[in-house]
């Protein structure tokens, strides 16, 4: 996240949130049914990864966690990165939550008969989600990040060019997931008009 609508090219989970193009180009009763089992599947799909990846990564930040209270916190630099280790895994609890909230449950058919309001209203969900990604997706990530790459501050050898160039790079991939999920939200508006105009055609 095959189960995209048909027609469309199928997605690999790997692009779940940089590339979303779902469409209802046809509107008779099937194929309005397949459109929407097929948007309702995709979205599971790419939920269900995104909630193993995430899983993942609090498991690993978890455990290195765990691995530098055992070792001993030596200095406040180590301090830093155990508090940005259990942060950032806090972060991931969050994304998943509010993935959960914003974009789980996926209704375009709900189990019954689809109509063009109840693709549009899914549409419209998906689409709001994808516009404030930054707030939800990428903006829990930061405050565990910050602590990691800021302990180089507070190192008597610590390699400041290194930390630097993995913030900018990651400030970088954010600003650059951002503007995908905003071209993916304008082709859903579009989807949504092309519904707008045949329930008022």
């Amino acid at each position: 996240m095959s189960h995209t609508p048909k027609g469309a090219e199928p997605r690999r989970p790997q692009n779940v949130w940089k590339e979303q193009d779902m469409q209802a180009r046809s509107f008779t009763p099937d194929m309005l049914a397949r459109n929407a089992a097929g948007l309702d599947a995709h979205i599971r799909r790419r939920n269900i990864f995104e909630y193993l990846a995430a899983g993942a990564v609090i498991v690993f930040c978890l455990v290195i966690s765990a691995m530098m209270v055992a070792g001993g916190v030596a200095g406040f630099a180590d301090g830093m990165v155990l508090a940005g280790t259990l942060t950032l895994a806090a972060g991931c609890a969050i994304v998943i939550w509010q993935m959960h909230a914003r974009t789980g449950q996926p209704r375009a058919s709900s189990g019954e008969e689809a109509t063009l309001a109840s693709m549009r209203s899914e549409l419209v969900r998906q689409r709001d989600a994808l516009r404030k990604v930054w707030i939800w997706y990428l903006l829990p990530f930061a405050p565990g990040l910050f602590l990691i790459y800021g302990a180089d501050l507070f190192r008597p050898q610590g390699n400041i060019a290194l930390s630097s160039g993995l913030l900018a790079g990651t400030l970088g991939l954010a600003v650059f997931i951002c503007w995908l999920n905003l071209l993916a939200a304008r082709r859903m508006d579009a989807e949504i008009k092309k519904i707008d105009a045949e329930r008022e055609g």
